[in-house]
């Protein structure tokens, strides 16, 4: 069983406020884990070892830190975002 944790779409959320709250699910988490975006624009957080390459925006220790994370999961967010635009 896969513990995939839905943060939340694109459609209804600034990637901003998906990358707070994916900093702030990893940093409970006891391992490193991975942020990803599926096709339909859903962000989750999952353990690095079932994501999806092709869905894989980052994997994340919670070492880091709550802002390091945020300011982490943010841009790797913004960059996916826009790589997905510029294939589209």
């Amino acid at each position: 069983m896969v513990d995939e944790h839905r943060i939340g779409t694109l459609r209804r959320n600034p990637p901003m406020r998906l990358a707070e709250e994916s900093a702030r699910w990893i940093v409970q988490c006891d391992g490193p884990m991975a942020v990803c975006l599926d096709p339909d624009g859903v962000v989750t957080v999952e353990p690095a070892q079932f994501a999806i390459d092709d869905e894989l925006v980052g994997v994340y220790s919670p070492e880091l830190g709550r802002f390091e994370l945020y300011k982490r999961i943010r841009d790797d967010l913004r960059a996916s975002i826009a790589e997905r635009k510029a294939a589209a």
